[in-house]
């Protein structure tokens, strides 16, 4: 018995849409279209209509043109209709901004659209172009994406009603998914705002801009060594096969490097050696190597008594604050505002790979307030971090969605 063809069907559909889909090519489509080409000396750093390179494509533009040349080639030449899908056709091929009908010019063959007919709708084909697989490029590194690739690339077509409930959807999911990631944003300004001035960064004013109602007292400055009470150093002696495996546990360089309160997460399993130094609750862990100034000093507080024996990584050193003097995650946080650090990466020595001594970061100067007053700060330093995670988490999800519906929705 002959088979039945198989069906040319989304794995997911809305209700009430039965035909099949038809496989069409883009250049079937329309035609690949780009603006006039506009020479460095018809612009200028200032003026009237910006001028989109590919290095500015989707950003903040650094060139402009004057609004009689703009008018003159919108008139003369191609030019983008509000809803049109403008590629990035060099760098980062294949980066989609929808042209909203606002002035602006683009540069020519770096940047280009698809300018097609009523057979397929920009809603739909935004939506395709996120997971689009250009003809010619699977495979390959290449650093331009051609008229040819474009035209020639495959596309699954439902009936234009189908198409309209499927951008709908996925474009509904991109505005939340985009309010989500503004107000991420947001909390990363408000963050960084209290960061600044929730600190003494004065030395000659110690008292911060924010303060809570109850304290009033100077703050009183102080070195990183005379708030300690123990320092040790990383791993030594171990070879790469002394590694992933064992009953002790360490600290690894990412974990310190990438969190204010390092990860329980991030470590890694190791042999128990009573010749290293163990990790506690509360100690501040520093990097000391690092490939550019900027990032050498950076620290993490340890946040929990761990069961088994618990190293630090050899590019690290541990801290530990003298107990009932210093908050740790208070200093932590301290530690990693931009105007101390700042102060910090000038320190740092080398020309591939930078490093900073111990002895330069204790004898790094910081003002101090009262045990109390650094509980306060920490609490709220560390509630924001928790709405930071649970709005990181929710684009995630937000993220999740999205992919299973592009997965589900198109063949």
């Amino acid at each position: 018995m002959d088979k039945k063809p198989k069906r040319m069907v989304p794995e997911v559909r809305f209700k009430g849409f039965t035909d099949d889909w038809e496989q069409r090519k883009l250049g079937e489509l329309g035609s690949v279209q780009m603006n006039k080409r506009i020479f460095k000396s018809q612009t200028s750093k200032s003026g009237d209509v910006p001028f989109y390179k590919i290095g500015t494509f989707g950003k903040k533009p650094d060139a402009y043109i004057s609004n009689s040349l703009y008018q003159d080639y919108k008139e003369k030449y191609p030019y983008p209709s509000k809803g049109d899908l403008l590629i990035s056709a060099s760098g980062s091929i294949g980066r989609i901004v929808e042209y909203k009908g606002q002035k602006a010019y683009y540069q020519d063959s770096n940047i280009v659209w698809l300018e097609h007919n009523n057979h397929v709708l920009n809603s739909f084909l935004k939506a395709f172009y996120q997971i689009v697989k250009w003809d010619g490029t699977e495979g390959s590194t290449i650093k331009r994406l051609y008229n040819k690739n474009i035209l020639n690339t495959k596309i699954k077509l439902p009936k234009v009603r189908e198409q309209e409930a499927i951008g709908i959807l996925i474009s509904k999911v991109d505005l939340l998914l985009s309010l989500q990631q503004r107000k991420l944003e947001q909390l990363k300004q408000l963050k960084k705002v209290m960061l600044q001035r929730l600190f003494v960064q004065n030395k000659e004013k110690l008292v911060p801009i924010i303060r809570f109602n109850n304290f009033n007292i100077q703050w009183r400055l102080n070195t990183l060594n005379g708030l300690q009470e123990n320092v040790y150093s990383g791993l030594s002696g171990k070879t790469k096969i002394d590694f992933g495996h064992g009953d002790a546990r360490y600290i690894t360089y990412l974990n310190v490097h990438d969190n204010i309160i390092a990860k329980v997460s991030g470590i890694d399993k190791i042999e128990k050696d009573l010749n290293q130094n163990k990790v506690e609750k509360g100690d501040i862990l520093f990097t000391i190597s690092s490939e550019v100034p900027e990032e050498v000093a950076l620290n993490s507080v340890w946040p929990s008594n761990y069961g088994k024996d618990l190293y630090l990584n050899s590019f690290c050193f541990g801290y530990r604050p003298i107990p009932g003097k210093v908050n740790p995650f208070f200093l932590s946080y301290y530690l990693r505002t931009p105007f101390l650090r700042k102060n910090v990466f000038p320190l740092a020595q080398g020309i591939s790979r930078f490093n900073i001594s111990k002895k330069n970061i204790l004898n790094i100067s910081i003002a101090i307030p009262s045990l109390e007053e650094q509980n306060s700060i920490y609490k709220l330093l560390a509630e924001l971090d928790k709405i930071l995670d649970q709005k990181k988490m929710n684009i995630n999800q937000f993220k999740a969605i999205k992919k299973f519906l592009l997965q589900k929705l198109f063949i």
